[in-house]
């Protein structure tokens, strides 16, 4: 991991308060200003053409349910006992992940209701909008675990960030970072020759979006702005999911808050963690974008790229693996 490897085990005990006391100083942030984007009917058609379907099918029953309660603010822990009590096989997921050693507190959780009340429904609400996400547009194709990957450490960049840059918008931050690429899922299920050919030449084009458009008429943040269209997603999940690879001059912490934050989320981890997508030209556009992005947070003077980078390691290493599931 080149820079972020570099003395990772010093960061923490030099660096460490120093950077805990500066994403502290939490400041409120100003209603969104932004307009829903559109998307123009000749595109809806050529999607449709393209991927061979007449539609994008409803979102399953079980799905919807859980993404209106991940997406709910005003939701209480009845809510979510309600819905886990119906799914087997998620309420046996969230009462290990409540013994897990990140989340018990020596108790134990034997119960659906024990296992919501260590969790809390804060944590409960990401960990839906993850299961709900791992189980649409599934693909044996080896790039969708890959994909899946990228889509939770975003998502826990996302909010990481958040709760420092922007408190208030951290839950919709995580949701927003999770499917962010969700058109890419899509594309891969529907299409799968034609999007492996993209990642075979994404290295050349330095970005996925670009080298998309050189196979087909969009790219995936048209195709996510399809499917949140067809399926209700609100304004703010809509406009990250178009948005996230608009210029950063377009884009503004205090005015789209999550738009920016999956932006410069989505950025860090191609920059840091591109393992699974090898590509010099690519690593460095992200780094390029990184450290615009860090500017116009106007942190980049007492925070680098790296130190930023280490610090969302810590919660990958902690969290990621009650998100990635059996990918």
């Amino acid at each position: 991991m080149d820079a972020l490897e570099h003395n990772e085990g010093n960061f923490f005990a030099k660096t460490g308060l120093m950077f805990r006391k500066f994403l502290s100083r939490k400041k409120s942030v100003p209603p969104v200003e932004f307009s829903r984007p559109i998307l123009p009917s000749a595109v809806v058609q050529t999607i449709v053409a393209f991927t061979g379907q007449k539609t994008l099918p409803s979102m399953p029953a079980n799905a919807q349910k859980a993404f209106e309660i991940s997406t709910n603010p005003k939701a209480e822990p009845r809510d979510f006992v309600e819905l886990l009590e119906n799914d087997e096989a998620l309420s046996a997921r969230i009462i290990k992940i409540a013994n897990s050693v990140y989340f018990d507190r020596g108790n134990g959780s034997k119960t659906i209701v024990e296992a919501v009340a260590t969790i809390g429904t804060s944590e409960l609400r990401s960990l839906l909008g993850a299961n709900i996400l791992s189980e649409l547009f599934h693909s044996n194709h080896p790039l969708r675990a890959k994909l899946w990957k990228h889509d939770v450490y975003v998502a826990l960049a996302s909010r990481t960030l958040a709760r420092n840059f922007a408190p208030d918008a951290a839950e919709e931050a995580f949701l927003a970072g999770l499917m962010h690429d969700v058109g890419k899922l899509m594309l891969l299920q529907r299409v799968p020759a034609e999007y492996q050919k993209v990642v075979d030449t994404v290295g050349a084009h330095r970005t996925f979006h670009r080298a998309e458009q050189e196979t087909f008429p969009f790219d995936h943040t048209l195709v996510g702005h399809f499917i949140a269209e067809t399926w209700r997603f609100g304004d703010t999940l809509t406009h990250a999911i178009r948005l996230h690879h608009e210029p950063w001059e377009n884009l503004s912490l205090q005015t789209t808050p999550v738009t920016f934050i999956v932006k410069l989320a989505d950025n860090l981890i191609h920059r840091y963690w591109l393992d699974d997508f090898k590509s010099q030209s690519l690593r460095d556009y992200h780094a390029e974008e990184l450290a615009a992005g860090l500017a116009l947070t106007g942190k980049a003077e007492n925070l680098s790229a790296e130190e930023l980078a280490t610090f969302v390691k810590k919660t990958l290493s902690e969290e990621a693996e009650f998100y990635l599931g059996d990918e």
